[in-house]
C-alpha cells in the first residue's frame, strides 16, 4: 500500500514525502523490488543520481523479470542525460515486454535528445500504434513529425490530441511549434502562451515562444526557416551541405581570381554567402538579445539565456569598439581583434546554454582556451612578432574543431 500512496506523492511532485514513505517501506520489506524502483525514481528527480542507479540496480537484481524495473533505470540515466545507455535499457525493457507503448516512446525521446528524428519515427510511430490513447506518445509523434516536416499527418494527429483533451499543453505546444514550421509566427505565439497559461514550467512552450518572437522579425524568421529545414535531415546529410557549402564557396572564390572577367559575377556570389553564414552565426544571440526590450521576450528567456546574451553583447561591444579604433586610424590589429571577438560570439553563446551539466564545462574550457589564445595572439600580432600570426592561424583551426565538438560528445551520450 505504501508503494501506491509514494507514487501518488510523486504525482504531486512531493519526492520528500515520497521518499520517506518508500523508505519506511523497505524498512519493513527489503526485498520490495517494486519501492527500490520507484524510489530511484524519486531519487533521481531529486537529482541524486548515484543514489538512484543503486537503488534500481537492488530492484533489478530482486526481481529482474519485471520489465517496469529497466524501464525505471532507464528513465533515470534520461534524467542524467545519459541518452544512448538509457536506450541500451529500454530495449531490455521491451524484450520483456514488447507490446509496451511507453517504452517505444521513451526510446523515441532519446533518439531526439540525440538530434535523431528520423531514427525516432519508427518507435514513436509504434507507440501511437499499440496505444491510439496515450496522450504522452501521440505528443511525442508530433514533435518527430513536425521535425521531419510532415505537418499535414502532425496536423491530423493533433486535431485529434486536442478533440480528446483541449487542456493538453503539450498539445498546444506542438500546434505552435507546428506553425512555426509553416512559417506562422503570430499563431505560433498564440499557442504558445495557452500551452505556457495550462502549465507554465513547460519548457517545450517556453523555447518555442522565445522563436516565435524573434521570428517576428523577418531577417531572423529566414535564419529560422534554414534552421528548421536543416533540422529535418539526417545529422550526415547536414554536415554534407555544410561542408559541401564551404568547399563551393572556396572554389568560386577561386574561379574568381583564375578568371577575373567573371568576378563581376561571382563576387556578389560569395558576398551572400558570407552575409548568409555570419546570418546564422549570429542570429541567435543577436536576436535574444533584442529580446530585451521586448515586453513578453524579456520574461520568456531562461536564466542561462540572459548570461548568455549578456556575454555574447560585450564581445560584441569589444568588437565594435575594435573597429571604430580602426576606422580612427588606428593600428589594423584592432579590426583583426573585431573579427577574432565577432567570431567567438557564436561559439560562447552556445557553451553557455549547453544542457548536458557534464559537457558544459568541457565548451567553456574549450572557449576560455580560444579567448586567451586568440588574445595573446593579438598582442603579439601588434607587436609584430610571427608567433603572433601562428597562434591566431591555430585558433582559427580550434574555431572550426569546435563545430565538431557537439557532435562527438552527442554520440557518446
Amino acid at each position: 500500500m505504501s508503494t501506491v500512496w509514494a507514487t501518488q506523492l510523486m504525482q504531486l511532485d512531493r519526492f520528500d514525502d515520497a521518499e520517506k514513505e518508500l523508505r519506511k517501506d523497505l524498512a519493513e520489506q527489503p526485498e520490495n523490488g517494486m519501492a527500490h524502483a520507484l524510489l530511484g525514481l524519486c531519487l533521481s528527480r531529486r537529482k541524486r543520481f548515484a543514489e538512484a542507479h543503486e537503488e534500481i540496480e537492488k530492484a533489478i537484481g530482486l526481481e529482474p523479470e519485471n520489465d517496469f524495473h529497466f524501464f525505471a533505470k532507464a528513465k533515470v540515466c534520461m534524467a542524467d542525460q545519459r541518452y544512448k545507455e538509457a536506450e541500451t535499457w529500454l530495449q531490455k525493457a521491451l524484450e520483456l515486454a514488447p507490446e509496451a507503448s511507453a517504452y517505444h516512446a521513451q526510446i523515441a525521446a532519446c533518439r531526439i535528445a540525440r538530434d535523431d528524428a528520423q531514427g525516432a519515427l519508427a518507435f514513436s510511430s509504434r507507440a501511437v500504434e499499440l496505444d491510439p490513447e496515450d496522450e504522452d506518445a501521440a505528443d511525442l509523434h508530433v514533435i518527430v513529425l513536425n521535425k521531419l516536416g510532415r505537418r499535414e499527418e502532425a496536423a491530423a494527429l493533433l486535431e485529434g490530441s486536442l478533440h480528446r483533451n483541449p487542456h493538453n499543453a503539450y498539445a498546444h505546444a506542438n500546434q505552435g511549434w507546428s506553425e512555426l514550421h509553416g512559417n506562422n509566427p503570430k499563431k505560433a505565439v498564440v499557442h504558445f502562451e495557452e500551452a505556457l497559461r495550462l502549465e507554465p514550467d513547460n519548457e517545450y512552450a517556453r523555447s518555442g515562444l522565445v522563436e516565435a518572437l524573434k521570428s517576428g522579425n523577418p531577417v531572423y524568421r529566414l535564419a529560422l526557416m534554414y534552421f528548421l529545414w536543416l533540422g529535418r535531415l539526417s545529422p550526415s546529410i547536414r554536415w554534407c551541405i555544410l561542408l559541401g557549402g564551404y568547399a563551393v564557396f572556396r572554389l568560386v572564390d577561386r574561379a574568381s581570381y583564375v578568371w577575373p572577367e567573371t568576378a563581376f559575377v561571382l563576387k556578389p556570389f560569395l558576398g551572400l554567402y558570407i552575409a548568409f553564414a555570419v546570418l546564422t552565426w549570429m542570429a541567435d544571440p543577436f536576436f535574444n538579445l533584442l529580446l530585451f526590450f521586448h515586453p513578453k521576450g524579456r520574461y520568456a528567456l531562461t536564466d542561462a539565456e540572459w548570461r548568455a546574451s549578456l556575454t555574447a553583447s560585450v564581445l560584441l561591444f569589444v568588437a565594435a569598439v575594435g573597429c571604430l579604433l580602426y576606422l580612427c586610424g588606428f593600428h589594423a590589429v584592432t579590426l583583426l581583434a573585431a573579427f577574432f571577438y565577432t567570431m567567438l560570439v557564436p561559439h560562447v553563446h552556445t557553451a553557455m546554454q549547453v544542457e548536458n551539466k557534464r559537457h558544459q564545462p568541457i565548451f567553456l574550457l574549450y572557449c576560455a582556451g580560444l579567448f586567451i589564445a586568440g588574445t595573446v595572439g593579438l598582442v603579439l600580432v601588434y607587436q609584430e612578432q610571427v608567433l603572433g600570426a601562428q597562434i591566431l592561424q591555430y585558433s582559427f583551426y580550434a574555431w572550426l574543431a569546435y563545430l565538431f565538438l557537439g557532435v562527438f560528445l552527442r554520440t557518446e551520450t
